[in-house]
């Protein structure tokens, strides 16, 4: 899914339908559905002198660090001196953004609000991809290191903690397997067993490492490599 990371208050503004126009400095030639990212960087800068801004961000809550919505890019204009002209009839769009000669207005339609998905950010337009997604773009003919650096690069705009583990049993390695933890859930990714491939959910390390031993054998050692 393409991703649109936006400093607060202006991504959560987005979300609550008060702005509908992105603005940037660059265009783009993406159309199409898009979720929109608060940034993780604190508001810092000091909108008193924007009297429509500083009414809306009273109310206002913050989302640092997460997908918060999602919406329909569908349209990138240049800012000419006809596009100022007709922005000045929406000043509380435009009380939103920089609008300046030169620059572009990224039109957003069909906001949607989503439950919140912790990720890291990025620049420009970038992508995230849901772990169960991730499964589905796993090639089958790839060895366990390429499955595992594959399944990191996925993941690597995904705002959790991954590690990896192994399965010693006789003093023999016979399994590797990557979890992750996310909203105080620990996750088991398994992609090579067939039976339990997929995301095996848990409360804690405890209750998967439990878990493990009755799949596979009381006696096996879980130990992590990496």
């Amino acid at each position: 899914m393409k991703v649109l990371s936006i400093k607060e208050p202006f991504a959560s503004l987005i979300k609550e339908g008060h702005k509908k126009i992105e603005t940037r400095s660059f265009k783009t030639s993406y159309r199409g559905e898009i979720y929109v990212h608060a940034s993780i960087k604190k508001v810092t800068d000091n909108y008193e002198d924007n009297k429509v801004l500083n009414e809306l961000m009273k109310n206002l809550k913050y989302n640092y660090g997460d997908i918060i919505c999602k919406a329909n890019l569908v349209d990138c204009k240049l800012m000419d001196e006809e596009f100022l002209k007709d922005i000045s009839n929406n000043p509380k769009e435009k009380s939103l953004g920089i609008y300046k000669l030169g620059r572009y207005a990224w039109i957003l339609e069909d906001i949607e609000v989503i439950d919140s998905i912790p990720a890291k950010g990025n620049l420009n337009i970038w992508n995230y991809y849901p772990e169960e997604e991730i499964l589905n773009m796993l090639p089958s003919n790839k060895s366990l290191d390429e499955i595992i650096s594959l399944t990191k690069k996925y993941m690597r705009n995904n705002k959790n903690s991954s590690k990896i583990y192994k399965i010693v049993y006789n003093n023999e390695e016979i399994h590797e397997f990557i979890t992750f933890e996310r909203n105080n859930k620990v996750y088991w990714f398994e992609y090579f067993i067939k039976e339990y491939r997929g995301l095996n959910e848990y409360n804690s390390y405890e209750e998967l490492f439990n878990d493990l031993k009755i799949k596979f054998n009381d006696s096996i050692v879980i130990k992590e490599i990496r």
